[in-house]
C-alpha cells in the first residue's frame, strides 16, 4: 500500500527499511528515515510522517520485546 503518494513510498519499503535496523529508533529523527526510504528526495506534504513514526514506534517495541524475550504486545512504546 502506499504511504507516501507525493514520492511513491509503500509500507514494503518502509518496513524493509526498519527491519535492517538492530537499534531502536529515535522518533525525533523520522525524517531521517523518510530520506532513506525516498531515496534522499524531501518530503512534499508531510501527510505522511505520522505512518512513518508508527511504523518506526512498532519496531522499536519489536526490538523491545526480541531484547527482553516478551512478546511484542506485551511491550507499548509512549512518546514523551
Amino acid at each position: 500500500m502506499y504511504v507516501c503518494l507525493c514520492n511513491g513510498i509503500t509500507d514494503k519499503t518502509i518496513d524493509e527499511k526498519l527491519s535492517a535496523k538492530s537499534e531502536l529508533i529515535d522518533i525525533k529523527k523520522i525524517k531521517e528515515l523518510y530520506a532513506e526510504c525516498s531515496d534522499g528526495k524531501d518530503k512534499q506534504c508531510g501527510k505522511c510522517l505520522t505512518q512513518f513514526r508508527d511504523a518506526a514506534k512498532n519496531r522499536n517495541e519489536d526490538i523491545i520485546a526480541s531484547t527482553m524475550n516478551l512478546e511484542p504486545s506485551m511491550i507499548r512504546v509512549v512518546n514523551l
